[in-house]
């Protein structure tokens, strides 16, 4: 029976998932072995080998101590995610203290506009133009301290470590959502130390009573009274205070102890207001973005089944169960023609789904004699549409796809073929197999399921010398 992973613990659980497969991969040398399909249980669906593999890997790390590995760095994130936001609001705090600390009367509006505002609001653009695909500064931070952050003695396995880290950032890569994660994590580094700094700011003007002031030594009065104006538009839209030309005009003076009660609360209005619309809101907004993103990325985050390590599973499952597309299946709805109408020149060579030891490509082949679409063999989803773009850009005369011919022919690998076919001016399939009895019937399967979608037994050729020689000749 396949244990359900919980939702809370799903991002742990692929988490494992991807080092074992990694794990497993080096142990095997890049490839795993045939038998891994195996394991297989009989009951399972396709829509449930996500699932298994999922409960496999949380089997797996038990005997091998990897949860606790994995626990440990998930400590640490915490650990340094609360130090960063600790000192965050320790730095936001200390910022409007040096503006309104216990030996200040007077408040030079104009630096402290920047001190508090113009920083982050720096940093908001940084972010919004180039800063966002790569997380922001703090949270690229925060990452690089999980990667260094020491575990303890028992803890320091480094091959372990470095597994677990290279699948980390592989997850994290994956449809944009460690850029989201960081962002998060930057932004409400920011938030909580704008947050820090209007705390401070309105407990010190709640305790203390300071005067304002606006010195300049060349700009007239007229341009203060402008700025002062339009920067508080708009959080006069929320109720937030102008100050009034006789104010504006008093905090030039230089006269701040005569300044009175009404135009010193005005003043303070406006710093707080400007620093809640032009700070604290767009960084809200941007942090609420992230945050979204990061929790309907992570929703949507799954095992890629066209990894190695994962393909061995997703391609041999339905043999492992015995299930294969034979008679007792209806023949797919499209057909290979004998020769299709197009005006291809040469020959190609494609390599589809070939497992170990089948050499790829092979050693019969002349260098240079065809084109050979790729030099790895054909195995993901993504491979698989860049092999077909790459046959409609420059369709051959000839194509000649070899195949693996343990595996069991399915649906989705006919309907290729069949697709493959009309990119070219006429198919072959070429065979490979290894000797003995399993070969022999895997054989007449694969014929038969070929001729079912209309592949001639001319089509198919089992002898290398004649495979390459066909695809030679028409080069």
């Amino acid at each position: 029976m396949i244990n359900r992973t919980t939702a809370a613990s799903r991002f742990e659980a692929l988490w494992l998932a991807e080092t074992i497969r990694l794990q497993e991969l080096e142990s095997h040398s890049g490839q795993y072995p045939r038998s891994v399909s195996e394991q297989l249980p009989a009951s399972l669906q396709d829509a449930d080998l996500e699932q298994w593999l999922l409960d496999r890997a949380q089997q797996q790390t038990q005997a091998q101590g990897l949860r606790e590995r994995m626990q440990a760095w998930t400590h640490s994130a915490r650990l340094l995610l609360f130090i960063l936001l600790t000192i965050s609001i320790i730095s936001g705090a200390g910022a409007a203290f040096g503006f309104f600390g216990s030996d200040i009367r007077s408040v030079n509006v104009i630096w402290t506009l920047i001190g508090l505002i113009g920083v982050h609001f720096l940093a908001l653009l940084l972010w919004l133009f180039g800063g966002r695909l790569s997380g922001g500064i703090l949270g690229r931070l925060w990452f690089w301290g999980i990667a260094h952050w020491p575990r303890g003695r028992q803890q320091r396995d480094f091959g372990i470590e470095g597994k677990l880290a290279k699948t980390l950032a592989k997850m994290m890569q994956a449809n944009g959502l460690g850029q989201w994660t960081l962002s998060s994590i930057t932004h409400s580094a920011w938030l909580l130390a704008l947050l820090a700094s209007l705390g401070t700011m309105l407990l010190a003007l709640s305790l203390r009573s300071y005067s304002f002031v606006l010195e300049t030594t060349i700009l007239s009065e007229a341009v203060f009274s402008d700025f002062v104006v339009g920067f508080g538009y708009l959080p006069s839209l929320l109720g937030f205070a102008i100050p009034d030309p006789a104010m504006i005009a008093s905090a030039l003076s230089g006269d701040a102890l005569a300044q009175p009660e009404l135009a010193r609360r005005a003043w303070a209005s406006w710093l707080s207001g400007g620093l809640i619309v032009y700070a604290i809101l767009p960084r809200f907004l941007v942090w609420a973005i992230s945050l979204l993103r990061f929790f309907l990325l992570r929703a949507r985050l799954h095992l890629d089944l066209s990894e190695p390590g994962f393909a061995e599973y997703a391609r041999s499952d339905a043999h492992s169960r015995g299930v294969v597309d034979a008679a007792n299946t209806p023949p797919p709805i499209l057909q290979i023609a004998a020769r299709h109408q197009v005006q291809g020149q040469g020959s190609a060579l494609l390599g589809l789904e070939l497992g170990t030891p089948l050499q790829w490509p092979p050693q019969g082949l002349v260098p240079g004699s065809v084109e050979q679409l790729f030099t790895e063999v054909v195995e993901s989803r993504e491979q698989r549409r860049a092999a077909l773009q790459a046959l409609r850009e420059r369709p051959p005369r000839a194509l000649l796809v070899a195949c693996d011919a343990r595996l069991s022919p399915d649906r989705g690998s006919l309907h290729y073929l069949v697709e493959l076919s009309n990119c070219a001016g006429e198919l072959r399939i070429w065979l490979l197999r290894v000797k003995g009895q399993e070969a022999s019937v895997r054989l007449a399967l694969w014929q038969e399921s070929l001729a079912r979608i209309g592949l001639p037994p001319t089509g198919v050729m089992t002898e290398e010398a004649d495979a390459l020689a066909w695809v030679t000749q028409n080069a």
